[in-house]
């Protein structure tokens, strides 16, 4: 008797456990949405305080950050190998016009500085469709 009397106690010791757990879960949504709904936000989020120091606009300029080359290989690899534009043009589900066959619109929306060598456009089923909208494709060279 005194042994099935400890398993009933652990029972009860594991279901008040299990409660605590539970409600401890449910105080902590509770108070996550109560936080989240004092959060008061603003669409106007005040003036732009302008960076005048070097300290401050060092940190947003772009630092280089090395990486071993066989990391970068094993990169490139894993993601299918190195593949130059004409590839990913060749390889494209869509079809694309060369510069000559663009509209104005199209060749009147390029960057003027620096002045873009070479420019494709969306075929122009491609460019009014809702179904899929086209993004761009761009090089870094």
């Amino acid at each position: 008797m005194k042994h099935r009397g400890r398993h009933r106690r652990r029972r009860r010791g594991q279901a008040l456990r299990a409660t605590l757990a539970g409600t401890a879960l449910a105080l902590t949504a509770a108070a996550t949405l109560i936080s989240t709904s004092q959060a008061t936000g603003s669409n106007s989020p005040g003036a732009l305080t302008p960076l005048t120091s070097a300290a401050e606009t060092s940190r947003l300029q772009l630092h280089e950050n090395l990486v071993a080359g066989d990391t970068l290989s094993t990169l490139s690899r894993n993601m299918g190998g190195n593949v130059g534009v004409s590839g990913v043009l060749a390889s494209a589900d869509h079809t694309m016009r060369d510069e000559a066959d663009c509209s104005g619109t199209e060749r009147a929306a390029l960057p003027l500085e620096p002045v873009a060598t070479r420019a494709y456009c969306w075929a122009s089923d491609d460019a009014r469709s809702r179904q899929w909208a086209p993004a761009s494709v761009t090089t870094s060279g």
